[in-house]
């Protein structure tokens, strides 16, 4: 097997990767690069005249999915393989990548990468496929499963399984991956089923270890609380798929339970449009947050009347001159959006203040206000104009990647026999495989690829798949399942010797057979999982499966890797009367 690094290798952005698998040949994500002039991958590294069988996208952020219409041009009968969720959020971020493309080329002169017919294009062979179940690439004779990576919505770690010289051969790329639970999307278990002989693993914090989510987010709080109270208003530029979601339902959650005191709370720029696509997606949810869309529908603008969206770009001005607040808005680095906007507006009052949340890129303006915060400039550039900073600048760890520690025990859960370690700077990928080096459990290769390198790995020396699945009917004779034929369902689990506990999607195999159900079969399941009853339990020590309840911070007291052998769900003992978790 060989995997050639397209971009993303000794850096982050422009993730995107060929894999070489006996004859098949599949592309992993097609990123763009954020900053600077060469922003796609190379794509001049795919064989000329090769054909692909598929690209598989492990979630929608740019730097995965943004190069995506420059390369469906050149190949476009090459189809997209991506979770529901995912292929909803590349669609408006492909959407609004065209108007700023727009907005750019009329200001500045500046040429598109692509014109809007190829986002319309590559959005009709984006192919959606559920979490858990292996989907067979076209011919290939490969098949790729999504497991859920936490990050965002719809993120995945994809494991690809082929044969080579007559064996088994498994990668598993992680993408983006969070272990720490959040409130929108329970953090990452180790693949149920997939143990990978090789494991290409995101890098981005390997040098660095998050402080605990709940004093971050308190910190955050705290600010917040300063700002109102001396008339000011708050800036927090945000990812518009995220960590603007994660941001906005703390501070609900906190006015409330009447921990923080009413205020406005806008939400401006892309951020308002992805709120949306969240609502549409409970089943890939925390229990928290699915139990507010089916109260509220919309868990962001529905639920108190302090939050509220931003209609029009006319609507800043008065925001802006308006009383103390908090404003969410994209883009996160404040590269532009209307993040840049309000920063003009706010920068030059010290009662005002920008809060940051997440990653700066080197070059981007976000990393310059960090920079400011640590005394070594006082100005900044903002919509290419330099404004003189005045306002309080603060950084919060609130991260949607895995840290050091999380991915070296992460590592050691999956067990692999070789790891590429990618997506990370200089510093942080050598001193990850460091770590890997002092403390794994198991000595294994760690590789450092730079951006146009290729690996070659063999294939492992046993013929079994992990991920084979008896080829038998569904014990629900196409019965669909509901409340009434869960039990059914639960009482055949319990005549199994399978001691671990099962994944939604392995209890789907199990009654409606391998690979015959959708992401409707998948919601219904986890919404009949999240009822009070007296057929399934969730697994105990899976705390992101626990509800986030609004009155205590008892989940958030532990910050450990979650390497439970599946998502867990385990079926009570008859006429039990246990109390089901989901309080």
């Amino acid at each position: 097997m060989n995997i050639t690094f397209l971009g993303g290798g000794s850096e982050v952005g422009a993730s995107s990767a060929l894999v070489e698998l006996g004859a098949v040949r599949l592309l992993v994500d097609c990123g763009l690069r954020m900053t600077g002039e060469a922003r796609l991958p190379d794509l001049g590294l795919l064989p000329a005249g090769s054909e692909l069988a598929g690209v598989i996208l492990t979630h929608a952020h740019l730097d995965h999915s943004g190069a995506l219409p420059v390369f469906h041009q050149h190949f476009p009968q090459v189809p997209i393989y991506a979770t529901a969720p995912t292929s909803a959020l590349v669609e408006v971020l492909l959407r609004d990548a065209l108007n700023i493309a727009k907005s750019k080329q009329e200001s500045e002169g500046e040429l598109p990468l692509y014109p809007p017919a190829a986002v319309e294009s590559l959005l009709q062979h984006l192919t959606p496929v559920p979490f858990g179940s292996p989907t067979s690439i076209g011919n290939s004779g490969a098949t790729v499963t999504w497991f859920p990576a936490g990050h965002i919505l719809g993120a995945a770690c994809v494991g690809i399984e082929g044969t080579e010289q007559g064996r088994t051969v498994r990668v598993l790329f992680s993408g983006d991956i969070a272990v720490a639970n959040q409130l929108t999307v329970p953090g990452m278990l180790a693949t149920p089923g997939f143990q990978p002989d090789v494991l290409v693993i995101e890098a981005t914090y390997g040098n660095r270890l998050h402080s605990p989510r709940q004093l971050e987010e308190q910190r955050l709080l705290t600010t917040i609380t300063d700002v109102i109270e001396g008339q000011g208003k708050l800036l927090i530029p945000a990812f518009a798929i995220g960590r603007a979601q994660e941001v906005t339902l703390l501070l609900i959650r906190e006015m409330r339970n009447q921990r923080l005191p009413r205020f406005p709370v806008y939400l401006d720029g892309m951020v308002k449009t992805v709120c949306g696509v969240y609502s549409d997606f409970p089943a890939h949810q925390t229990p928290y947050a699915r139990r507010l869309i089916e109260q509220h529908g919309n868990p962001f603008f529905n639920v108190i009347d302090e939050v509220r969206p931003v209609g029009s770009p006319k609507e800043r001005a008065a925001i802006l001159q308006g009383p103390p607040a908090c404003i969410i808005a994209s883009s996160g680095m404040l590269s532009g959006g209307a993040s840049v906007r309000y920063a003009q507006g706010l920068v030059n009052e010290a009662r005002n203040g920008i809060a940051l949340t997440g990653y700066q890129d080197e070059e981007s303006p976000g990393r310059r206000l960090l920079d400011l915060a640590e005394g070594t400039t006082d100005t900044i550039t903002l919509g290419g104009r330099s404004v003189p900073v005045r306002c309080r600048v603060s950084k919060y760890a609130l991260s949607a990647h895995a840290d050091a520690n999380e991915l070296a025990r992460l590592i050691d859960a999956l067990n692999p026999r070789e790891v590429v370690l990618v997506h990370g700077d200089r510093e942080a990928r050598p001193a990850l495989a460091d770590l890997l080096y002092r403390t794994a459990t198991k000595h294994r290769p760690v590789h450092l690829p730079r951006t146009g390198d290729t690996i070659r790995v063999g294939p492992t020396p046993t013929t079994t798949s992990a991920l084979l699945r008896a080829a038998v009917p569904g014990i629900g004779g196409g019965i669909p399942l509901t409340q009434e034929t869960l039990p059914r369902l639960a009482a055949h689990v319990r005549t199994l010797p399978r001691k671990q506990p099962y994944s939604i999607a392995e209890l789907l195999d199990l009654w409606y057979g391998a690979k015959a159900w959708d992401e409707t079969h998948y919601t219904t399941l986890t919404r009949l999982l999240d009822a009070p009853g007296q057929d399934f339990r969730r697994l105990p020590s899976r705390r992101a499966s626990r509800s986030w309840g609004e009155a205590e911070h008892s989940d958030l007291k532990e910050h450990r890797v979650p390497i439970s052998p599946s998502p867990g769900y385990v079926p009570l003992p008859p006429c039990s009367t246990a109390e089901e978790e989901y309080a």
